[in-house]
Protein backbone atom coordinates (compact mmCIF):
# COMPACT_ATOMS: atom_id res chain seq x y z
CA UNK A 1 0.00 0.00 0.00
CA UNK A 2 1.25 3.31 -0.69
CA UNK A 3 0.35 5.14 2.58
CA UNK A 4 3.84 4.77 3.57
CA UNK A 5 5.56 7.89 3.81
CA UNK A 6 9.34 8.41 2.93
CA UNK A 7 10.07 10.47 5.12
CA UNK A 8 13.58 12.38 7.02
CA UNK A 9 14.24 13.95 10.34
CA UNK A 10 16.11 16.85 9.72
CA UNK A 11 16.74 18.75 12.50
CA UNK A 12 13.94 17.06 14.87
CA UNK A 13 11.11 18.25 12.20
CA UNK A 14 9.20 15.60 10.55
CA UNK A 15 9.74 16.52 6.49
CA UNK A 16 7.41 14.04 3.83
CA UNK A 17 9.28 14.10 0.13
CA UNK A 18 6.51 11.95 -1.11
CA UNK A 19 2.74 12.62 -1.52
CA UNK A 20 0.46 9.90 -0.05
CA UNK A 21 -2.19 7.96 -2.13
CA UNK A 22 -4.84 9.43 -0.09
CA UNK A 23 -3.72 12.80 -0.07
CA UNK A 24 -6.22 15.57 -1.93
CA UNK A 25 -6.14 18.50 -3.59
CA UNK A 26 -3.69 20.90 -5.70
CA UNK A 27 -1.24 22.71 -4.42
CA UNK A 28 -1.06 26.72 -4.70
CA UNK A 29 1.98 26.31 -7.59
CA UNK A 30 -0.26 23.75 -9.61
CA UNK A 31 -3.59 25.91 -9.20
CA UNK A 32 -1.19 28.97 -10.00
CA UNK A 33 0.15 27.68 -13.43
CA UNK A 34 -3.63 26.86 -14.24
CA UNK A 35 -5.09 30.16 -13.91
CA UNK A 36 -2.13 31.53 -16.01
CA UNK A 37 -2.50 29.26 -18.57
CA UNK A 38 -5.80 30.28 -19.11
CA UNK A 39 -4.72 34.04 -19.01
CA UNK A 40 -2.60 33.34 -21.64
CA UNK A 41 -5.13 31.47 -24.24
CA UNK A 42 -7.86 34.15 -22.90
CA UNK A 43 -5.02 37.05 -23.95
CA UNK A 44 -4.53 35.00 -27.17
CA UNK A 45 -8.25 34.30 -28.00
CA UNK A 46 -9.77 37.98 -27.67
CA UNK A 47 -8.29 39.65 -30.90
CA UNK A 48 -9.59 37.48 -32.75
CA UNK A 49 -12.63 37.12 -31.16
CA UNK A 50 -12.93 41.29 -31.82
CA UNK A 51 -11.96 40.89 -35.35
CA UNK A 52 -14.83 38.08 -35.60
CA UNK A 53 -17.31 40.11 -34.39
CA UNK A 54 -16.08 43.16 -36.42
CA UNK A 55 -16.60 41.58 -39.64
CA UNK A 56 -19.90 40.27 -38.67
CA UNK A 57 -20.92 43.58 -38.25
CA UNK A 58 -19.15 44.83 -41.71
CA UNK A 59 -21.42 41.68 -43.65
CA UNK A 60 -24.08 42.69 -42.25
CA UNK A 61 -24.04 46.64 -42.71
CA UNK A 62 -22.91 45.33 -46.63
CA UNK A 63 -25.85 43.34 -46.63
CA UNK A 64 -28.67 45.92 -45.10
CA UNK A 65 -27.39 48.60 -47.77
CA UNK A 66 -27.09 46.05 -50.50
CA UNK A 67 -31.00 45.00 -49.60
CA UNK A 68 -31.88 49.24 -49.34
CA UNK A 69 -30.45 49.95 -52.31
CA UNK A 70 -32.06 47.05 -54.57
CA UNK A 71 -35.65 48.24 -52.56
CA UNK A 72 -35.01 52.14 -54.00
CA UNK A 73 -34.03 50.60 -57.10
CA UNK A 74 -36.89 48.55 -57.63
CA UNK A 75 -38.96 51.85 -56.48
CA UNK A 76 -37.05 53.89 -59.03
CA UNK A 77 -38.31 51.76 -61.93
CA UNK A 78 -41.64 51.27 -61.06
CA UNK A 79 -42.73 54.67 -60.28
CA UNK A 80 -40.07 56.66 -62.96
CA UNK A 81 -37.65 57.85 -60.49
CA UNK A 82 -36.42 57.84 -56.62
CA UNK A 83 -38.87 58.99 -53.50
CA UNK A 84 -38.92 62.21 -52.31
CA UNK A 85 -35.71 62.60 -49.39
CA UNK A 86 -36.94 62.89 -45.98
CA UNK A 87 -33.91 64.01 -44.45
CA UNK A 88 -35.16 62.66 -41.39
CA UNK A 89 -33.27 59.59 -39.63
CA UNK A 90 -35.67 56.51 -39.22
CA UNK A 91 -38.36 58.41 -41.33
CA UNK A 92 -38.94 55.96 -44.27
CA UNK A 93 -40.47 58.06 -47.42
CA UNK A 94 -43.45 57.70 -48.46
CA UNK A 95 -44.58 54.84 -50.91
CA UNK A 96 -41.45 52.70 -49.50
CA UNK A 97 -42.96 51.07 -47.14
CA UNK A 98 -44.05 47.90 -50.05
CA UNK A 99 -40.50 47.93 -50.82
CA UNK A 100 -38.57 48.17 -47.09
CA UNK A 101 -39.23 46.06 -44.48
CA UNK A 102 -39.54 49.29 -41.52
CA UNK A 103 -37.62 47.31 -38.54
CA UNK A 104 -34.30 47.73 -40.91
CA UNK A 105 -35.10 51.48 -41.58
CA UNK A 106 -36.03 51.89 -38.20
CA UNK A 107 -33.06 50.33 -36.39
CA UNK A 108 -30.05 51.57 -35.23
CA UNK A 109 -27.25 50.07 -38.56
CA UNK A 110 -24.78 47.60 -38.14
CA UNK A 111 -22.03 49.73 -38.18
CA UNK A 112 -23.62 52.33 -35.36
CA UNK A 113 -25.61 54.58 -37.43
CA UNK A 114 -29.37 55.44 -38.37
CA UNK A 115 -30.96 55.59 -41.64
CA UNK A 116 -31.67 58.45 -43.42
CA UNK A 117 -32.80 59.35 -47.43
CA UNK A 118 -31.33 62.24 -48.93
CA UNK A 119 -30.28 63.62 -52.06
CA UNK A 120 -27.57 66.44 -53.03
CA UNK A 121 -27.22 68.71 -56.33
CA UNK A 122 -23.56 68.92 -57.57
CA UNK A 123 -22.59 72.92 -58.36
CA UNK A 124 -22.94 71.54 -62.07
CA UNK A 125 -26.38 70.81 -61.90
CA UNK A 126 -26.48 66.53 -61.30
CA UNK A 127 -28.12 65.43 -58.26
CA UNK A 128 -27.68 62.36 -56.51
CA UNK A 129 -29.47 60.16 -54.45
CA UNK A 130 -28.25 58.26 -51.37
CA UNK A 131 -29.03 56.50 -47.99
CA UNK A 132 -27.34 58.76 -45.34
CA UNK A 133 -26.10 56.74 -42.25
CA UNK A 134 -25.56 59.32 -39.48
CA UNK A 135 -24.73 59.57 -35.62
CA UNK A 136 -22.14 57.08 -33.67
CA UNK A 137 -21.08 55.27 -36.76
CA UNK A 138 -18.03 53.42 -36.55
CA UNK A 139 -15.40 54.54 -39.28
CA UNK A 140 -13.49 51.49 -38.82
CA UNK A 141 -16.79 49.36 -40.21
CA UNK A 142 -17.03 52.16 -42.84
CA UNK A 143 -13.92 52.11 -43.89
CA UNK A 144 -13.56 48.37 -44.47
CA UNK A 145 -16.77 48.37 -46.34
CA UNK A 146 -15.96 51.23 -48.46
CA UNK A 147 -12.20 49.14 -49.07
CA UNK A 148 -14.09 45.62 -50.05
CA UNK A 149 -17.06 47.30 -52.25
CA UNK A 150 -15.83 50.65 -53.59
CA UNK A 151 -12.48 52.93 -53.90
CA UNK A 152 -11.09 53.11 -50.19
CA UNK A 153 -11.80 56.83 -50.64
CA UNK A 154 -13.35 58.91 -48.47
CA UNK A 155 -14.55 61.06 -50.84
CA UNK A 156 -15.17 59.78 -54.05
CA UNK A 157 -17.43 56.33 -55.07
CA UNK A 158 -20.51 55.06 -54.22
CA UNK A 159 -19.65 55.07 -50.49
CA UNK A 160 -18.32 58.58 -49.23
CA UNK A 161 -18.46 59.96 -45.52
CA UNK A 162 -17.86 63.46 -44.32
CA UNK A 163 -19.19 65.70 -41.41
CA UNK A 164 -22.02 63.80 -39.85
CA UNK A 165 -22.98 61.37 -42.82
CA UNK A 166 -21.60 58.23 -44.24
CA UNK A 167 -23.41 58.08 -47.63
CA UNK A 168 -23.82 54.84 -49.84
CA UNK A 169 -24.98 56.68 -53.22
CA UNK A 170 -27.47 55.04 -55.51
CA UNK A 171 -26.84 55.25 -59.49
CA UNK A 172 -29.80 56.77 -61.49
Amino acid sequence: MLSTLNSTMTNGAHMSSERTADSAGFTLVEIMIVVAIIGLLAALALPSFAKARRDARVSAQMNDLRILEDAFQLYAMENRGFPAPTWMPKLLPPGMDKYIRGDIWRQTSPSGGLYAWKRTTSVNGVTRYYISISGAVDQEVWDIMDRKIDDGLADSGKLQWGGADHACFLEQ
